[in-house]
């Protein structure tokens, strides 16, 4: 046989060669007179018709008369109600009356339905005519009660197998010419040797190489075995058909006669069922195709696909079944699920929101709720939702939530302010769900916290809120703590008091009140006090799967760890709170600081690309952009001092105090951007606003009384003003250096000693830079410790002033020949920031003109400072 596609009919006898050499030893053995029968067993698709066909054409050869009969089912008839055309009937009894041998194949047995076997009986065994070899093709399925005839009571049998590798390398090199052996190892995987598989994989793509052959294999492969699924269905009776869409719902995990139940037939041969070709058998029935299970469902209804899924969770439950795979039964049942299905869904659900799979757990959920309708447990079960939701349809989780303080018939007090504390955390925009649920309050502790909750929800919800008589003053509730502990911390006033009522509010199992209460003890500097509520909230949020209190949790926990200089903790705070939420599910305010905070984290390991582009991905808000814009201004202000782009960084600064102020929110120790703007203008030339900004700045730091506020207002007033830079940064050392801001003061350290250095104090900057080098090496500060171990060196060696490397950076441009507008276009800064570079650099290096400088900065050497 030639290759190239051309097809004979040896290709469909491949690995038949046994089964050939017996038809025709019985063939041979009809020629002599002998009668019998055979029968050609095997599922669909292994060549039982082509083994007829080559019976029928080996006896003709023989000069033997071939009677051949096919039993087809009718359009539309059920399976198994094939029948044969009076005529025909006539037709064939008249060929095998004869006094001559006849064969008679019959093919597809199993569609002949009683009347057809009846006659094909019948005839098998009639007494008149000469003698007959009746050869039938029947599915290895069917089962066929041939009552007294002894031929077809004790038939020779031949059971066809699928064809082993070196067969299907045989028909595919048949069919298609020598193709590559993953094309062979590709069909075979696919084809599980069945011919008639490998035959239409190979006919539709009958070669090729490379990964577009494979490609393409794959999509055919999909197609011929989704076709030949549906033949097989077809083809099978009722008993088997019903069978078939039980195994495919349950196979795996209910035992074979609970399938027979689920299919609503009496027992059924398990051989059988396995003869289909569809399904194998070690400890559970397992389809032998991907396709197999979604070709057998996809021909149900959605109505009987629900029922079938609902009959199946009814089995399993008394059956055993694990709740994971009743909860996904009852998922797939559709409205009518057993009441029992609540408790079963709700705890499949809870246990996958622990677990971090938060679609399932809120679809799961949600199903629950759903039979639930108007019962005792919806409460509950709108809380479980609700909090699961937020992490991932925020909308749809805000709506179930609102519907524990909207419902009427729900009065859990417990259940209410848990929702409400969550819907609280999302802003002002929740405040009309707050106020309904305040409405219809039962108790003046239920109406204190959620009044305070509503406080909470709005920056200045404590101010003038018409509502305040709603509670009774002398019972405040953790929330209304919180939010006057917030109100007092913004404005600046009583340090120590705001402390007191925040402690007092963090006693409470609601999230939101200790967020604000650990926020205003970390802006009070009881950082360690911030901390231990910062660690119950992370707990109790992560036992109850509560993601959107997490990431709150997890940003203040990385703004304390930053101030604590623990940026690598810092970071990794960051990174768990972007993988706890859908980026969808984030709020918009909420992901603006965590990009500030990690901006701020990259500003100090002088990682500024990596902090500009964070910066870039901001885009402007439509409104206010309340206080996480303000932070993005902020880190992006300090990021421009940083590189000493005075006139952009005092611009930014000033923006954030602008919107700051418009906000109410006048603590420096929220953000300072009073002291870093002053930097930056006296800087720029601007040394009267600068000396106003940093008047201001400590005026409010003073007030407010955290070390860490003034201290680096006065550390900012060092840089700003040469005059005062020695007093100022030893005052701003003095300040931090009992406080827990250890990257602060370290910060401060370095600064000094380079004002030390610079001031020929060489006793005191080698002090400083000392304390600051140690300090840094156990915190991983490599910039800071790169700045001190420099001083620390100068003074040792005498070697000279330190400076900055953006002074050295334009320094060496003008040594270079650059004038100063040429520095300034290369450096992307202004004119005057240029002049004000070179002449801080001419007075550290002790020179008076530009000649001087290339001498100068060869006796300097290499080293450089921060800025």
């Amino acid at each position: 046989m030639a290759a190239g596609g051309v097809t004979g009919a040896g290709d469909r006898l491949v690995e038949r060669t046994s089964a050939v050499e017996a038809l025709r030893r019985r063939i041979d053995a009809l020629g002599a007179g002998q009668r019998g029968a055979v029968l050609i067993t095997g599922p669909a698709g292994m060549g039982r018709s082509a083994l007829l066909a080559r019976s029928a054409a080996d006896a003709r050869a023989a000069g033997i008369p071939v009677v051949r009969v096919r039993f087809a089912r009718p359009p539309g008839a059920a399976n198994g109600s094939a029948g044969l055309p009076a005529a025909l009937r006539h037709e064939v009894a008249a060929e095998l009356a004869a006094p001559t041998p006849a064969l008679l194949a019959v093919d597809d047995v199993h569609r002949a339905g009683p009347e057809g076997l009846a006659w094909l009986t019948e005839l098998a065994c009639r007494g008149e005519g000469g003698p007959a070899l009746v050869v039938c093709g029947v599915a290895s399925w069917f089962r066929w009660a041939t009552g007294r005839c002894a031929d077809l009571t004790a038939p020779h049998r031949i059971q066809l197998r699928p064809l082993s590798f070196a067969g299907v390398q045989e028909v595919c090199t048949r069919l298609a010419g020598p193709v590559p052996d993953e094309y062979v190892q590709a069909v075979a995987a696919a084809s599980r040797g069945t011919p008639a598989l490998v035959h239409s994989i190979v006919r539709r793509c009958p070669g090729g190489s490379g990964p577009a052959l494979l490609r393409r294999l794959s999509t055919v492969t999909a197609e011929v075995i989704a076709a030949h699924v549906d033949r097989v269905y077809d083809g099978v009776p009722p008993e088997l058909t019903g069978l078939l869409r039980a195994v495919a719902v349950a196979g795996r995990e209910l035992p074979f006669g609970s399938l027979c139940e689920l299919a609503g037939v009496d027992a059924v041969d398990l051989d059988r069922l396995l003869a289909t070709g569809l399904f194998t058998y070690t400890d559970r029935l397992r389809p032998v195709w991907p396709e197999v299970v979604d070709r057998i469902l996809g021909r149900l209804s959605p109505t009987e696909l629900q029922e079938l899924y609902r009959q199946a969770a009814e089995i399993g439950r008394t059956g055993a079944v694990d709740d994971d795979v009743l909860a996904e039964w009852l998922d797939r049942a559709g409205p009518r699920r057993p009441a029992w299905a609540v408790e079963v869904l709700a705890d499949v659900g809870w246990r996958a929101a622990r677990d971090g799979r938060r679609d399932t757990a809120a679809r799961l959920l949600g199903r629950a709720l759903d039979t639930e309708g108007g019962g005792p447990r919806r409460g509950a079960l709108l809380l479980a939702l609700g909090t699961t939701e937020l992490s991932v349809y925020r909308d749809a989780g805000e709506r179930h939530l609102g519907a524990l303080l909207r419902e009427k018939n729900l009065h859990d007090e417990a259940q209410r302010l848990a929702a409400a504390d969550l819907l609280s955390l999302g802003g002002a925009d929740c405040r009309p769900v707050l106020r309904a649920g305040l409405r219809s309050a039962r108790s003046d502790s239920e109406r204190a916290g959620l009044l305070g909750l509503s406080w909470l929800a709005h920056p200045r919800g404590y101010e003038d809120d018409e509502d305040a008589w709603l509670t009774q003053a002398e019972l405040p509730s953790a929330a209304q703590l919180a939010s006057r502990a917030w109100w007092l911390t913004v404005r600046a006033e009583r340090r120590t008091t705001a402390l007191e009522i925040a402690r007092a509010a963090a006693a409470t199992t609601l999230f939101h009140p200790r967020l604000v209460a650990s926020r205003v003890l970390l802006l009070g500097d009881d950082l360690a006090g911030a901390g231990e509520v910062l660690d119950t909230v992370l707990a109790d949020a992560t036992r109850a799967r509560a993601d959107t209190v997490l990431i709150h949790a997890l940003l203040v926990y990385a703004e304390l760890s930053y101030r604590q200089g623990e940026l690598d903790t810092g970071q990794q705070a960051l990174e768990r709170a972007l993988r706890q939420l859908a980026p969808h599910a984030w709020p918009l305010a909420v992901l603006r600081q965590v990009v500030a905070v990690q901006m701020m984290i990259d500003i100090e390991r002088e990682r500024f690309d990596a902090a500009q582009e964070l910066a870039d991905l901001q885009p402007p808000p439509s409104g206010s952009g309340g206080f996480g814009w303000s932070a993005v201004l902020y880190a992006r202000g300090v990021l421009e001092l940083r590189r000493e782009r005075w006139a952009a960084a005092a611009t930014l600064l000033h923006e954030c105090g602008r919107r700051m102020s418009a906000d109410g929110l006048d603590n420096p120790a929220l953000l300072n951007w009073r002291a870093y703007a002053a930097v930056a203008d006296a800087a720029s030339g601007r040394p009267q606003r600068a000396a106003r900004l940093i008047a201001d700045a400590l005026v409010r730091a003073e007030a407010w009384g955290a070390p860490s506020a003034l201290g680096l207002v006065q550390a900012c007033a060092g840089q700003a003003f040469e005059s005062q830079r020695l007093s100022r940064l030893t005052s701003a050392v003095d300040t931090l250096r009992g406080c827990l801001s250890r990257l602060r003061y370290g910060r401060a350290l370095v600064d000094l000693a380079a004002a030390a250095v610079a001031a020929g104090d060489v006793e005191l900057a080698a002090s400083a830079a000392r304390e600051a080098e140690e300090l840094a090496a156990r915190h991983g500060w490599q910039p800071v410790l790169h700045r001190a171990a420099q001083v620390r060196q100068r003074c040792e060696h005498g070697t000279g002033p330190v400076l900055s490397a953006v002074q050295r950076a334009v320094a060496e441009l003008a040594v270079a020949g650059l004038s100063n507008k040429q520095i300034a276009q290369r450096r992307e800064v202004s004119l005057r920031t240029v002049e004000l570079h070179l002449t801080n650099t001419y007075r550290q290096l002790g020179i008076r003109r530009r000649t001087e400088l290339a001498g100068a900065l060869a006796r300097v050497g290499a080293g450089v400072g921060g800025a």
